[in-house]
């Protein structure tokens, strides 16, 4: 529980996102604060570390409880912001119907489709599809274009987290650059 409220005050600069003082508070009131304060703290403590794969691992599950108190304010993501990352064709396999879309809420953490087609009802779930009016407007955004967007995150079972479905294949990259499957309803340039 301590874990918990600590991160929910830590907000702070995340790699060309600084926020000033008296916007700190602010944001870790928010839900997209909240995660943001999650996944810098743990990732911190991370790379403190230094390779124990014990006490990294523990971090991770922590990561992972936080996460799941989280869920409630992030299921849906209302008026959040980032910068493109990237626009891009879903993959070797891809329906050529769709889009995938990549968006940094702050530096190397990234909201996105699922984009990869192994799992073809999660990626159809995502991916953005052609003719419709959100597919008019991603594709015409360039990556570091500032967005503000909506949707939800897609849930997912399995090893990696609990609560919000992160896809890195490994500990190393869910800690460090963790990204998060969403499926985006709204995405505005600002």
């Amino acid at each position: 529980m301590g874990f918990c409220a600590l991160i929910l005050v830590s907000v702070g600069m995340f790699k060309g996102y600084e926020l000033s003082e008296g916007n700190r508070k602010a944001a870790a009131a928010t839900p997209q604060g909240q995660l943001v304060s999650i996944v810098s703290d743990a990732r911190s403590r991370y790379k403190a570390a230094n390779g124990n794969e014990v006490l990294q691992r523990s971090i991770h599950k922590d990561r992972d409880e936080a996460f799941c108190a989280l869920v409630p304010s992030v299921a849906t993501a209302d008026r959040w912001t980032g910068r493109i990352k990237s626009v891009r064709e879903p993959g070797v396999l891809a329906d050529p119907n769709y889009v995938a879309l990549s968006i940094e809420i702050a530096g190397d953490i990234v909201i996105e489709t699922h984009g990869f087609v192994l799992d073809k009802d999660i990626a159809a779930s995502t991916n953005i599809r052609k003719g419709t009016e959100l597919y008019n407007i991603v594709t015409k955004l360039t990556p570091g274009t500032r967005v503000k967007f909506s949707g939800k995150f897609v849930p997912k079972g399995g090893p990696r987290s609990t609560c919000l479905p992160e896809r890195s294949v490994t500990m190393d990259g869910s800690m460090t650059e963790p990204e998060f499957v969403f499926s985006f309803e709204q995405v505005t340039p600002l």
